[in-house]
């Protein structure tokens, strides 16, 4: 696995250990069940969209600029994930920034996610943000008893109770994952071609005629080249 592949994992598996943290958190300690987990999660869909349209004609700071406005100043942006020791050298230091990126998007769209659902506030968005980080510290936890692979299963197993549901972990199926990841990024790949088509093509953002190419190129390689999933 080479740089780029390795970040893009790191990216997406941080980002959902972080999801299944918050969504553990909501079941365990604020007694969310299966039923509104779920209207949260269709509400996360609509809020990813939205942000991925908003990344895709305006760039990345402007979709970190739309989800900071969801919050609006009620909880924390970052979510610093735990680790169990410190980064050794630049390229781990380089996952780890990746890692952090993934899981604060992660948790601000969760949290947003939070208060039009839920209608939570500053308090129980803060102490979400704290259990789902002391979630994330036992994952850690589990990962250095008995590895990585340990670890997931007891943490498909909780998730798998708050939302009445199973979960597939990657390493259950890697040729059949593979193959679902090589389909989706084609799928990804085209939904942008056509956002990123829709944007040039609306009347009031509609630029001359000469510049649409540069525009549409630089729109796609800032969205695909950074490998971000919101």
């Amino acid at each position: 696995m080479n740089f780029v592949e390795k970040m893009d994992e790191t990216r997406s598996s941080v980002a959902q250990i972080t999801c299944w943290c918050i969504a553990i958190a909501l079941h365990q300690e604020h007694g969310v069940g299966a039923k509104r987990l779920n209207r949260l999660t269709d509400k996360l869909d609509e809020l990813q969209e939205q942000n991925t349209r908003t990344m895709t004609r305006e760039g990345t700071r402007a979709a970190d600029q739309e989800r900071a406005a969801w919050i609006g100043g009620k909880a924390p942006l970052e979510f610093p994930v735990p680790v169990m020791r410190a980064p050794k050298n630049r390229k781990e230091k380089q996952y780890r920034m990746a890692g952090n990126e993934a899981a604060g998007i992660a948790w601000q769209l969760y949290a947003a996610a939070c208060i039009e659902v839920l209608g939570f506030g500053p308090e129980r968005l803060c102490k979400l943000w704290e259990e789902a980080r002391d979630n994330y510290r036992q994952v850690n936890g589990w990962a250095a008893d008995g590895g990585m692979e340990y670890a997931l299963t007891q943490l498909k197993r909780c998730a798998e109770l708050a939302l009445r549901e199973k979960l597939r972990i990657v390493d259950d199926d890697p040729a059949g994952w593979n193959e679902w990841k090589a389909e989706l990024h084609q799928e990804k790949k085209l939904a942008l071609r056509v956002k990123a088509s829709e944007a040039l093509a609306a009347p009031h953002a509609a630029p001359p005629a000469d510049k649409q190419g540069e525009i549409f190129a630089r729109c796609m390689a800032e969205t695909l080249a950074g490998g971000r999933k919101w």
